[in-house]
């Protein structure tokens, strides 16, 4: 008596083989060409390739979004190369942005212009030089959070989400300068957000970056992604376990490799070749 799967059934491994292809090489590029409805006038940028991307001009404008900024210092401060799989740069002068959702991949295409206002890197502070790929990613970011695709959609939110976008593999951890030690020792970005009170010269309510940790010292340096020269704030403060006790109102780590690759087409043809044999041997051996 012949063993044979139920009609639908084959339907099913078909289908899923096919979504399974669609998923791995990335799915369908997003036109989204049109600025966001809020964004107001777009200039283009000084430059706008990775290659002249520097912590410096990625700094937070007019959006309450101080989560996204954070994480993209702190991957430009600690690995961007990374950033090579979430941004390319098109023949046309367009941009593709990749953010990765549940560790899928979803490709925005979008212009090259930008408006300082949300995110200004045209300051000589802190080795900015006018480079603007973050803030293209950022109006990239608005499509991907919300449908309305408005920089409004960007306001509040937790860095456990940029994290996970950018195709990190995000947790929480303890706001101790152990734990921080340890995450940083293994290549983790670290975000704080802090609290409604803070001392002098913080942000009360505002996610900031690890910029060093100091195990020895029992120190961390975090970093605004406001940048140097906003009036009455420090960029850069030092912290310590009692700081963190008293004002850190939760800590966040991101570590790299936590969304797979995508193949390349070759190795798409080995999937889906792999897959069309092993139909081919069950139907063999019915």
């Amino acid at each position: 008596m012949k063993n044979t799967f139920p009609p639908w059934v084959w339907v099913l491994l078909l289908l899923a083989a096919s979504a399974f292809v669609a998923v791995a090489a990335g799915g369908d590029v997003i036109n989204d060409l049109a600025l966001p409805a809020d964004y107001g006038l777009a200039t283009s940028p000084a430059s706008y390739d990775l290659a002249g991307l520097t912590w410096g001009d990625t700094r937070q404008g007019a959006a309450s979004d101080c989560w996204w900024w954070a994480t993209v210092a702190s991957i430009s401060h600690q690995r961007p190369d990374s950033l090579a799989r979430n941004y390319a740069v098109n023949l046309d002068g367009t941009v593709n942005v990749t953010f990765f959702r549940n560790s899928l991949p979803i490709t925005y295409q979008v212009t090259s212009t930008i408006n300082p206002y949300w995110g200004d890197p045209n300051t000589t502070l802190d080795g900015a030089n006018g480079n603007g790929a973050s803030q293209i990613m950022q109006k990239a970011y608005a499509a991907f959070r919300y449908p309305v695709n408005t920089m409004a959609d960007l306001n509040y939110g937790w860095p456990n989400e940029s994290i996970s976008a950018f195709g990190l593999t995000a947790g929480t951890l303890p706001s101790t300068i152990s734990a921080f030690a340890v995450a940083w020792g293994q290549g983790d970005v670290i975000i704080v957000d802090t609290g409604l009170i803070v001392p002098p010269g913080a942000v009360s309510d505002h996610s900031d970056s690890v910029w060093s940790v100091d195990a020895a010292a029992g120190t961390a340096v975090l970093r605004s992604p406001w940048g140097p020269g906003y009036g009455g704030y420090d960029c850069y403060i030092t912290v310590d376990d009692a700081w963190l006790s008293a004002y850190s109102v939760g800590s966040f780590y991101g570590q790299f490799g936590g969304a797979a690759p995508i193949p390349e087409p070759a190795t798409l043809a080995v999937v889906s070749t792999g897959f069309l044999l092993l139909l081919k041997t069950r139907k063999a051996s019915l």
